[in-house]
């Protein structure tokens, strides 16, 4: 990624009414969340005129648009920006889907190089440094963070139920939520749905349950940053007995978490067979064994995580708990 010679408005110029009809309905997505007025029926007008108002409006924008995106994509867009030019390349070819993000909202704009308009970086240099709007932005990361733990915790919601957790957190949140590009669940009129639940007799089975297990914020955030099994006393023995029988650093840590933990308990919330299964052929693969009783008591260091770990079926109570 490289700081363009040209501003913003020369580059809108290489696209057609099309794609900057796009621009103009997602920059008209933030106003409605930011409450800020709008041009209608912009986008039906002359070339020229729709490239005028998306300029005119970059600064309101870039900023409504910082306020919108989680912790994650904040360091990111602080590497790339500040970044030198072997990190920037590293962080373009490890982060797909952000910079793809990134290309579709006019922010990058892909010639022999991916490209960022000189005025555009001038602004977002300024913008990640604004102490009012780092605040306001943390609050909405943590809306999306706690929409991302209900749904691990329960799967399925009624809208009433989880509007009623969301709203209570930040003003427009569903406004939010909706313009989120990364939430992995849908939500409609009447029920909030992960994507992972497929089947329609389990999701009528859940919703009809309405006994669920109450979670504080701070618990709804670690599950949605899929941190939440770091406080159980059963990942913590499966640490220590990591450490004993391996040289294990907490850089270990991170990779155990990321490929096995995460996996099995987050990403297989629903489906027993196929995460024992998974999980069988990761540890397998990530371990040598000498024999097999280190093996049996990682498994089952691992399965008495997943017994503290809320199910969908039990409306986010453990196991433990149910049994």
């Amino acid at each position: 990624m490289i700081k363009g010679e040209n501003n913003y408005k020369e580059y809108l110029g290489n696209y057609n009414k099309t794609r900057l009809g796009e621009l103009v309905t997602d920059y008209h997505e933030l106003c409605a969340i930011y409450g800020s007025e709008i041009t209608k029926n912009i986008e039906k007008k002359k070339k020229n005129d729709i490239i005028e108002y998306l300029n005119s409006n970059l600064n309101n924008f870039l900023m409504f648009w910082i306020k919108t995106i989680d912790n994650s994509d904040y360091q990111k867009l602080k590497e790339l920006l500040t970044s030198k030019k072997k990190s920037k390349k590293n962080l373009v070819n490890d982060n797909e889907e952000f910079i793809n993000m990134l290309i579709g909202k006019g922010i990058l704009f892909v010639k022999e190089d991916i490209e960022i308009p000189k005025d555009v970086y001038n602004v977002l240099k300024e913008l990640i440094t604004n102490k009012e709007i780092i605040s306001y932005r943390k609050k909405n990361s943590s809306l999306f963070d706690i929409s991302n733990g209900l749904m691990v915790a329960y799967g399925v919601m009624d809208a009433k139920s989880y509007r009623k957790i969301i709203s209570s957190f930040t003003d427009n949140a569903l406004l939010k939520i909706n313009y989120y590009y990364k939430k992995d669940y849908i939500v409609d009129t009447k029920k909030v749905v992960s994507n992972k639940l497929q089947n329609k007799k389990r999701i009528t089975k859940y919703l009809k349950a309405t006994d669920y297990k109450e979670f504080s914020n701070k618990d709804l955030q670690e599950l949605g940053v899929c941190t939440y099994h770091h406080n159980m006393k059963s990942y913590k023995k499966l640490i220590k007995m990591l450490k004993n029988n391996y040289v294990f650093k907490n850089s270990d840590i991170m990779y155990l978490d990321r490929t096995v933990v995460i996996p099995y308990l987050y990403n297989s919330l629903n489906e027993e067979e196929i995460a024992n299964k998974n999980l069988e052929e990761t540890v397998l693969n990530l371990f040598e064994f000498k024999g097999d009783k280190l093996k049996n008591k990682i498994f089952k260091h691992l399965k008495e995580i997943r017994k503290e770990f809320p199910i969908w079926e039990y409306r986010g109570y453990s196991i433990n708990e149910v049994k």
